[in-house]
C-alpha cells in the first residue's frame, strides 16, 4: 500500500506490505458480471495511516454520485499493448448515469449492460479514462 513510483526505492512517503489474514468477499459477488466486487481485508499487522495511505469511506446504500467527479488510479497500460508505467497514474472523470453509459458503449459498437450497483464514469469523447490516463 502507498506505492507511487515503482522505479524509485526512496520516496517521500514509504509503502507498506502486509500479509492478508482474512478476505471477506461480498456474499452476492458474481465473478461473471463482477457485481458486488467488494471485499474487506484483515491483515496480520495494522496499517499505519500516512498522507499516501488513508482509509476509504463507504457510502450509504442510496447515495447518488451522478454529476460528481471521480478519481481513479492504477498502473495499467497507457494505451493498447503499450508498456506499463512505473508511476501511479491518476485521472478525474465525471460520474454519469448508467443508461447514458450504456448508450455511449452502444455508440462505440459495444453492447454492455451496466448494473444499477455499478458506478459509471468517463468522458463521452473518451481519451481520458482509467485505461488511458
Amino acid at each position: 500500500m502507498g506505492e507511487y513510483d515503482l522505479s524509485i526505492e526512496e520516496e517521500p512517503y514509504g509503502y507498506q506490505e502486509r500479509r492478508v489474514q482474512i478476505v471477506a468477499s461480498h456474499p452476492q459477488f458474481d465473478p461473471r458480471t463482477f457485481e458486488y466486487d467488494l471485499a474487506l481485508l484483515r491483515f496480520y499487522e495494522p496499517v499505519v495511516f500516512q498522507p499516501n495511505i488513508i482509509p476509504i469511506c463507504v457510502p450509504e446504500t442510496d447515495e447518488d454520485f451522478v454529476g460528481r467527479t471521480a478519481v481513479t488510479t492504477g498502473w495499467g497500460r497507457l494505451y493498447e499493448d503499450g508498456p506499463l508505467p512505473s508511476v501511479l497514474q491518476e485521472v478525474s472523470v465525471p460520474v454519469i448515469r448508467n443508461d447514458i453509459c450504456e448508450a455511449m458503449y452502444r455508440s462505440a459498437g459495444y453492447i454492455e449492460h451496466i448494473p444499477h450497483i455499478f458506478i459509471c464514469a468517463g468522458w463521452q469523447k473518451g481519451g481520458r479514462d482509467s485505461c488511458e490516463g
